[in-house]
């Protein structure tokens, strides 16, 4: 990788290309190496020509930030009326294995607003996802049970009491959510 551009440009050959690229061009059990990137720390999705989160389809995969999780991957960008446009989640892992976050910062995923509001936050996986030296920031979990299901760390799963200590504030609904 070597742009924070939210697209799918890139090269095969000479390993460049977006964030985007690299996922839709990973095979399974590939790492992305986000640890180089140029200039630039912060991929905002929905900024560019897809306007939704990161689909990943292998079964496992891991994004490799730099140490001190100074990459984030967000999706909030406001919109002229001073809203946000954020995707429903940041992440939808659709493979069965694992997804390894280590050393980012995923930034505002939302519920999404349909029938389907289990996929909502900011990661849905079908599989596990192992987070390590990571943030999840703003993110808003509707269903701590899924949420719970989906996500683990090094140490086993993360459990529904588990979100809601502050011992994990990263992972709490906003205040006056209701949820």
């Amino acid at each position: 990788m070597n742009t924070c551009n939210d697209d799918n440009s890139g090269d095969l050959a000479n390993k460049t290309g977006s964030l985007r690229f690299a996922i839709t061009n990973a095979s399974d059990g590939s790492t992305i190496d986000l640890s180089q990137l140029p200039h630039c720390s912060v991929i905002t999705l929905g900024t560019g020509t897809v306007k939704s989160g990161l689909a990943i389809s292998q079964d496992d995969l891991t994004l490799q930030g730099p140490a001190g999780a100074l990459v984030t991957i967000t999706g909030e960008h406001p919109v002229a009326d001073g809203t946000s446009n954020a995707p429903a989640h940041i992440i939808d892992h659709l493979g069965s294995g694992t997804l390894s976050v280590n050393n980012l910062t995923l930034v505002s995923g939302r519920p999404s607003d349909s029938a389907k509001s289990s996929r909502g936050g900011c990661i849905f996986s079908k599989g596990t996802v192992s987070l390590s030296h990571s943030a999840v920031c703003g993110a808003t979990i509707l269903a701590s049970a899924v949420a719970a299901r989906s996500a683990s760390t090094a140490n086993g799963d993360i459990s529904p009491d588990d979100i809601a200590t502050p011992e994990h504030p990263y992972l709490r609904s906003p205040p006056g959510d209701g949820n």
